[in-house]
């Protein structure tokens, strides 16, 4: 699934691809930051927002990186943790 997101600024989106895979776990990638991460599927929102900003505080140089930690929690819940 291919989702877009503010990055850097409101005035700009980057794609997010997000893919539920087979082995019980998610790819979460953005290609314009040259950026992905495997997430476990039982992980807790907690978790899962905690290692995508501690990769994305890596990765990213510009905009704010817990924001987009938020964005990308708040997409996979909406499409993969619906009860």
């Amino acid at each position: 699934m291919i989702f877009q997101l503010p990055i850097h600024s409101s005035e700009k989106v980057t794609d997010v691809y997000m893919n539920k895979l087979t082995s019980n776990g998610f790819i979460i990638a953005i290609p314009d930051i040259h950026w992905s991460i495997f997430l476990p599927e039982n992980g807790t929102k907690d978790s899962h927002y905690q290692h995508i900003l501690q990769s994305l505080m890596f990765q990213l140089f510009e905009g704010n990186a817990e924001s987009l930690a938020k964005d990308i929690i708040t997409l996979l819940e909406g499409q993969f943790f619906r009860r």
